[in-house]
């Protein structure tokens, strides 16, 4: 904008939506043709009481190479996971370890060194670890000069087990008031990890399922976080991979920051299947009839 005073004086040059996260943001000023002398940032709102956090602005020279924006990760495993970045360049380098620090310099080996493409397959990683990563564009293996700046780092923990190891358990939510669970959540957790949490916020008391895939033989946990209200409402149910119920806690038990239910995750299915559907027909003052849907013989018990 030319006039730093005059709010009508500003020229677009970018806009961007925001984010509940932290994003990188690199805009160019090559296409600017007017005459305004000063950078401002407006934010245009879509009600009241929003606001937007801006910080570490950079103003320099463009550099001969740029930085790669927008890391991603997709496709985690048990060894490694998808990485992907945003860049028009060709020829990238990477940079992976366990930890946070200390970030890569000019005189960092690269993990993977001059690869193609904006994406890399990465599987050389152990279970359940988190692992942090980097990337900078390699204009020298793309014929320009030079390489850029690192960018990152991005973070993600591999799976205790590939999803072939996996079946799935189901975590059946209630909430005895019917509003959702105002804030509470529970943590599922295996191999060190927290796999999901779980956040109740369908209205109504019906039961809300969630499928979690768990590793075949390793022990798991379910955790009552701390945080919310009303925990008196809450309820929780978790069935095995066969639809047995192997822990129930209702409405008005239990409390926050505990540990609910330990178990060992079992994905072979049992040697004798229970019987299902069971119906009740033909009632007279002696009896009725009973039926079921199994392919096996059976022992019935009346009490």
């Amino acid at each position: 904008m030319s006039d730093p005073t005059n709010a009508s004086s500003f020229v677009e040059i970018a806009s961007y939506a925001t984010s509940s996260t932290w994003t990188e943001r690199v805009v160019d000023f090559n296409s600017y043709v007017g005459s305004g002398v000063y950078v401002a940032l407006k934010f245009v709102g879509t009600s009241t009481y929003q606001g937007v956090y801006v910080d570490d602005i950079t103003i320099e020279a463009l550099p001969s190479c740029l930085e790669p924006t927008l890391q991603t990760v997709s496709n985690k495993n048990s060894v490694g996971a998808d990485l992907g970045w945003t860049s028009p360049d060709s020829f990238f380098d990477i940079f992976i370890q366990s930890a946070a620090t200390p970030a890569p310099d000019g005189l960092t080996t690269p993990t993977a060194d001059n690869v193609s493409g904006n994406s890399y397959t990465w599987a050389d990683g152990s279970p359940a670890t988190p692992y942090y990563w980097w990337v900078r564009t390699d204009c020298d293996a793309g014929g320009g000069a030079g390489v850029s700046t690192w960018t990152g780092p991005n973070s993600f923990t591999t799976l205790l087990c590939d999803p072939v190891d996996q079946c799935n358990y189901t975590f059946r939510m209630t909430d005895a008031y019917g509003d959702g669970w105002n804030g509470n959540t529970m943590a599922v957790k295996q191999g060190g990890i927290t796999v999901q949490t779980l956040a109740h916020t369908t209205t109504g008391t019906a039961p809300v399922d969630v499928l979690v895939g768990l590793c075949d033989g390793n022990g798991f946990e379910l955790f009552w976080n701390t945080g919310g209200t009303y925990p008196e409402e809450v309820g929780i149910e978790i069935l095995d991979a066969f639809g047995n119920s192997i822990y129930y806690r209702g409405p008005g038990s239990g409390a926050q920051n505990t540990s609910l239910y330990t178990g060992t995750t079992n994905c072979t299915p049992p040697a004798c299947a229970k019987p299902t559907a069971q119906i009740v027909s033909d009632i007279n003052v002696s009896g009725a009839d009973l039926s079921w849907t199994s392919s096996t013989s059976f022992l019935i018990s009346i009490l």
